[in-house]
């Protein structure tokens, strides 16, 4: 799980990082957590650590993602020369309409340990909010499931009603007295000083929880808490680091507490965070907030991250 920038292109590129004949497909299906329905091929169920469908026997799955920009703003970084440098080879892009808007289709070649795979990605939306739908596969089983999951991409709709922002999701919060719940994307949950949508003015405390969605080696908490603050932005060179180990719900974990100082991108901020291991996954709560509003909002981030229980 990355934590979120307010960029567009930097969530785009956060989501990718971790994005034969005709088959049977099931009907259409409500994504937990999102407001996508899609008919996912047959054999996929309702994913447990994100929000879509996955094939455990063939290690395909598709996840969808809905991100708090303009579509124009996200699909603005869809180019090969843009997605080369992060291994990924752009092998053809579609114009499509989805809702009476314009959508992109992309076919996407990445490697991650070891093995290759394919992707289908659907992005569509409006000015507000654009809409991810990533099918991924085995490139051994393009044959098999490449068409497919094309088909199951590109039946995606949005539906209208109230969104249960824990839904799908395997831990529960309780918001602050300031701190609320401002959007869900994919298996995190922003709050910022009363749940506002859109972007926070400079130094404007900002809350992530959040779930992983790959393996990782968690034998020493410490050191991989240590790595994932670095993970936040590779330029930052960051001073006071501070912490120590915490439980919560039962689950070891590491907290810890930084100072990020002033950059091109970056005013000086006051950075909070908890790793909790679950086995081979973990839990982030990554707090952010400028220093003059510091000493308010740590408190409550703990708070936050302290009220957290797992529901699976």
């Amino acid at each position: 799980m990355h934590v979120p920038s307010v960029r567009p292109r930097a969530l785009m590129f956060a989501i990718l990082l971790a994005v034969a004949p005709t088959a049977a497909f099931a009907q259409p299906q409500a994504v937990a957590g999102t407001r996508v329905t899609l008919q996912p091929p047959q054999g996929f169920v309702a994913a447990e650590r994100f929000p879509g469908f996955a094939n455990a026997e063939s290690g395909a799955s598709i996840m969808v993602t809905e991100v708090p920009a303009a579509f124009s703003a996200v699909t603005a970084g869809f180019t090969r020369e843009q997605m080369a440098p992060r291994g990924m080879t752009l092998r053809e892009s579609h114009a499509q309409t989805v809702e009476g808007r314009p959508a992109l289709l992309l076919a996407i070649t990445q490697t991650a340990n070891g093995i290759t795979f394919d992707k289908w990605i659907l992005a569509f939306g409006d000015d507000s909010t654009a809409v991810l739908v990533t099918g991924t596969y085995p490139q051994a089983s393009a044959d098999r499931l490449g068409e497919p999951i094309r088909q199951a991409v590109l039946s995606a709709r949005r539906s209208a009603g109230p969104l249960d922002p824990f839904d799908g999701l395997g831990f529960r919060i309780t918001e602050g007295p300031r701190l609320r719940i401002a959007k869900r994307m994919s298996n995190m949950l922003m709050l910022n000083e009363g749940g506002t949508p859109g972007n926070l003015a400079s130094g404007a405390p900002m809350l992530v929880v959040g779930s992983s969605l790959g393996e990782v080696d968690l034998s020493n908490v410490e050191a991989f808490a240590r790595r994932r603050l670095t993970q936040i932005d590779s330029t930052l060179r960051m001073s006071n680091v501070s912490g120590g180990p915490v439980t919560i719900d039962g689950a070891p974990g590491w907290e810890l507490f930084a100072d990020a100082p002033e950059s091109q991108v970056w005013e000086p901020t006051r950075i909070y965070q908890v790793v909790l291991a679950e086995g081979s996954h973990y839990i982030l709560v990554q707090g952010f907030v400028g220093p003059e509003r510091a000493a308010d909002f740590i408190p409550e981030f703990q708070a936050v991250a302290r009220s957290l229980r797992r529901t699976r």
